[in-house]
């Protein structure tokens, strides 16, 4: 799963104030972009799907912009547990 990242913009300005890193905190490849943007000095927040859900319509924004398929991380130990019926995935609203 590619790591999701929001950036806000302070206004009039073109640095970046805050990255927003989407995810689970168990995923190693979140946590290695975590510690990157530390070490770098990036000012970052992280928001845990599980803990704190996520709005519909940000999802459908990502859907609609890389695709069901690039979201869904099929090599991921919650995937792999899921039954066949769970795995198939439909466009709903």
């Amino acid at each position: 799963m590619p790591i999701l990242a929001t950036i806000s913009r302070n206004r009039g300005h073109n640095r970046c104030d805050v990255i927003t890193v989407y995810g689970i905190p168990n995923c190693d490849k979140v946590r290695a972009a975590r510690t990157w943007l530390t070490d770098q000095g990036f000012a970052h927040r992280f928001h845990d799907f599980r803990a704190d859900g996520l709005e519909r319509n940000r999802l459908a924004g990502w859907i609609e912009r890389l695709g069901l398929e690039t979201l869904i991380n099929r090599r991921s130990t919650t995937w792999r547990q899921l039954s066949p019926a769970a795995r198939e995935i439909e466009n709903e609203d």
